[in-house]
């Protein structure tokens, strides 16, 4: 008897942990966490799930626990629902950004209840507009409110052709901003070098009629396009509205990169004359 009333209690435990998560504490002292594991995850295969049904407690026990650092499950066509729980042990630190680095998403859209205790939604991804995001910011970032000490419980619902993936940061604005300028400066620099680069490049190649300089600047430019499309800037300059032609530059900037590598390498190597085998395999190509 005892020993079935033991296995009773350890099975309620299970369903208590899986269905209720860790809580992540919001201190002014800890500016900064990292939210992978804190995520408890359920996948929607439809994409017909609202947020009431999510939310109510008796579907609570449906998620399961992320026990990566990344919620990652690569390409699906399917819509998956996180959610985290949060708490505020300072109200004096009311500044705190809940974001993911990973831009190239389709949808994402937070949900969190506001004062009245009715569901909020806010929307961001590469399909939704730029201007009617948040935070406007090529990363998806979403501002949390944190009015009282009480636990909060927020949804986020993710759908997307491109590999899903959200590596998921909880941070302090003024923490956030000094880093993210930082950055948005070593990419200044780094495409401003590519362009140097790409421009003399064509500069040569119209010059001394060398295809082997044209071969080398598109290379560069895919590589360009590649990064620039990646990182979320050419969304945030360039495709603001229409972000089904920023994934589809993506696409022709892999294959313009990988075309101006192979020319390259195949002239300016004179592959069919060192490599034999090897040039016949990049013609095939």
């Amino acid at each position: 008897m005892l020993k079935k009333l033991l296995l009773l209690i350890i099975g309620i435990g299970l369903q208590y942990s899986k269905g209720f998560g860790q809580t992540i504490i919001l201190e002014g002292e800890k500016p900064s966490q990292e939210i992978g594991k804190y995520l408890y995850w359920v996948e929607d295969p439809h994409n017909d799930f609202s947020i009431e049904q999510v939310s109510a407690e008796s579907f609570q026990n449906r998620f399961q626990k992320n026990t990566q650092e990344v919620f990652n499950v690569g390409v699906s066509h399917k819509t998956y629902w996180l959610r985290l729980e949060i708490q505020s042990k300072d109200l004096l630190a009311r500044d705190w950004l809940l974001y993911s680095s990973y831009p190239f998403l389709d949808k994402v859209w937070l949900y969190q209840k506001n004062k009245f205790g009715e569901w909020e939604t806010l929307k961001s991804g590469i399909l939704e507009e730029f201007q009617k995001r948040p935070i406007k910011h090529r990363y998806i970032i979403f501002p949390l409110e944190t009015r009282d000490t009480l636990v909060q419980r927020i949804y986020i619902k993710i759908h997307s052709d491109t590999p899903i993936q959200f590596p998921a940061y909880i941070e302090r604005g003024s923490y956030f901003a000094e880093p993210s300028r930082l950055l948005e400066l070593y990419y200044g620099i780094f495409i401003g070098i590519m362009s140097l680069m790409l421009l003399g490049s064509i500069f040569y190649w119209i010059y001394f009629k060398d295809k082997d300089y044209l071969y080398y600047a598109l290379f560069l430019l895919g590589a360009m396009i590649f990064y620039l499309s990646l990182s979320g800037h050419l969304f945030q300059f360039l495709w603001r509205t229409e972000g089904y032609w920023g994934k589809m530059i993506l696409g022709v900037g892999i294959g313009i990169w990988i075309m101006g590598a192979g020319l390259f390498t195949k002239h300016f190597l004179q592959t069919f004359r060192y490599f034999p085998l090897g040039g016949k395999i990049m013609q095939i190509f």
